[in-house]
């Protein structure tokens, strides 16, 4: 399995100050609990890590088995992917928001003519737009959303590490997953992904 230098970066100093809590390793980093989140429960699932509640993270000398590496590496988002919540351009932050309660999702993705994702609006983009007291039952959504990089949508021949690092890097809960035409066909989250891992180590375990 093979680390980012984020990860080889935590490895490294739970080793010199075991044990740590997230909050003292987020305070090393310089980064939020948040932003450490995805890092350190893959790192405890591939067992480079073990964390005891109320104590903190210890290193495991014995690092990952091989089993884990062969299943992120193998597997294909299709696996994990579900059904991504939609919303066109043409909508409004309104629309956006009624939809993203009515739907009780996390992240709207935002689609052009072609089905094709342009960007993702959360309920905090919202929450920022509505804030600044503007009228916003026309206003359209394009002003509150995230526009999404090509290098941030998955393939759905993409294996789960690549999943993986898109939703550390980009701290979000899900990403987006295209064809080969470009067109949304799926969202990858970190619930799914971690509810995958765990029901697979679950399986290791017995």
């Amino acid at each position: 399995m093979e680390l980012t230098d984020r990860q080889k970066e935590i490895l490294k100093i739970v080793k010199e100050e075991e044990p740590i809590t997230s909050q003292e390793l987020a305070g090393r980093l310089n980064l939020t609990r948040a932003a450490l989140r995805t890092d350190l429960a893959l790192l405890t699932m591939a067992r480079f890590l073990e964390a005891k509640p109320r104590v903190g993270y210890f290193h495991n000398p014995q690092n990952s088995p091989v089993w884990l590496s062969n299943l992120l590496w193998g597997t294909k988002v299709e696996v994990v992917q579900s059904v991504p919540v939609v919303i066109t351009e043409a909508s409004t932050v309104h629309n956006a928001a009624v939809h993203l309660f009515l739907e009780d999702a996390e992240t709207l993705f935002v689609v052009d003519e072609e089905n094709k994702p342009a960007g993702l609006v959360t309920a905090k983009d919202l929450i920022k737009v509505m804030l600044g007291g503007i009228e916003n039952r026309e206003l359209p959504v394009k002003v509150a959303m995230v526009r999404l990089p090509e290098d941030q949508k998955l393939k759905i021949d993409d294996n789960l590490y690549r999943a993986l690092l898109l939703l550390q890097d980009a701290s979000r809960e899900a990403v987006p997953v295209v064809d080969g035409k470009q067109s949304l066909v799926g969202r990858v989250t970190r619930q799914g992904v971690f509810r995958f891992l765990l029901d697979n180590l679950s399986r290791e375990g017995e």
